[in-house]
């Protein structure tokens, strides 16, 4: 069996960002993110993070992290018929708002 094949994904909404030193605007970064559950979801929105922006697990703090949704669809490869099942891709979403 091939682990993680039957996991039922949530979506996971994560706002975070980079932390301040004093007097220092810093940008707010919240992502939509597909994972089996929390620990997942948080290492991806850091990998995201470190791809997109170059913030580090190390340099910045999840200051939110809210379950949104289930996704109770299971990947299955053929179905009765012998057709592909797969489900289509999730995506991730990424947006960026500056604290004032």
């Amino acid at each position: 069996a091939v682990p993680g094949i039957n996991a039922e994904y949530g979506e996971y909404e994560i706002v975070g960002k980079p932390l301040s030193k004093i007097n220092e605007k810093t940008p707010i970064y919240k992502m939509t993110i597909y994972a089996p559950d929390e620990v997942v979801a948080k290492s991806r929105f850091w990998y995201f993070l470190r791809q997109l922006k170059k913030v580090r697990k190390v340099n910045g703090e999840i200051l939110r992290l809210t379950l949104r949704a289930t996704n109770p669809r299971q990947r299955s490869r053929t179905s009765v018929s012998g057709s592909d099942t797969t489900p289509d891709p999730v995506l991730t979403t990424c947006t960026v708002n500056t604290v004032t």
